[in-house]
């Protein structure tokens, strides 16, 4: 029956699409964030990578971002950040990638599963378990939460103490992706930001000081702005998926 359901929305998304109804077309992006600081407090080094996530209806599509390197003679050629990307409907176990660079992963199908974890490399859970956290201040809206955690896990005195911040708002766009289900159904709310902050701490390896590390994990809601990209890619799925 879910299959059936799954195949006429599929079938309606193709019919949507061809007669130029975008009108629920949503974008958002997964971003990870990276800081590192010197003893001084000056940043030393940042990084920050984002994949874009849009749905139409039941069908989801990631714009994942890759590193391209070239060489020649052992010298640096190129470097830049290539795509690709990943469609699939939300009942569904497969979807398939498209890579215009690299042909021998074009039209390829893969588990939902396995593009999840090699693209969502972090969520809130995974950061931090709840029982870890010592809850330090909460701030209530009527459509918002600000909540301020300490890290119970120090191993010991000279282990850095980490502050964990989570914010949570009611969206009418509610996102297909989760920073954490969990966590979501207990607030009744959407976790759309987790934000760490560990102290500068002695690394015992070396006996040497560690600047301070700031880690942001968020969801956002964007602009579709490259809707031309976006639908050439839906639509190879939807007439791969309808000539099967």
């Amino acid at each position: 029956m879910k299959s059936l359901i799954a195949i006429c929305l599929i079938l309606s998304c193709g019919h949507a699409f061809r007669n130029n109804s975008t009108e629920q077309l949503q974008g958002f992006a997964y971003v990870i964030s990276y800081a590192e600081y010197t003893l001084s407090g000056k940043m030393k080094f940042f990084n920050s990578d984002t994949t874009k996530l849009y749905s139409y209806k039941n069908i989801v599509m990631y714009r994942i971002p890759y590193r391209f390197d070239s060489l020649l003679n052992n010298r640096p050629l190129l470097k830049e950040t290539r795509y690709h990307y990943f469609v699939y409907a939300k009942d569904s176990s497969c979807g398939y990638n498209y890579d215009p660079m690299r042909p021998e992963l074009d039209n390829k199908r893969y588990s939902v599963d396995s593009i999840d974890a090699a693209t969502f490399v972090t969520t809130a859970d995974e950061l931090f378990k709840q029982n870890d956290l010592l809850l330090q201040s909460t701030h209530k809206e009527v459509s918002a939460i600000h909540e301020i955690y300490l890290a119970k896990s120090k191993v010991n005195a000279t282990s850095p103490q980490s502050t964990v911040e989570y914010f949570y708002a009611k969206r009418s766009n509610d996102p297909f992706f989760s920073l954490s289900k969990q966590l979501d159904s207990i607030k009744e709310m959407k976790l759309y930001k987790v934000y760490t902050h560990t102290d500068s701490f002695l690394n015992q390896t070396n006996n040497t000081m560690i600047g301070a590390i700031d880690y942001t994990l968020e969801l956002q809601s964007i602009s579709v702005d490259d809707q031309r990209d976006i639908l050439s890619y839906l639509h190879r799925y939807l007439d791969q998926v309808i000539k099967k």
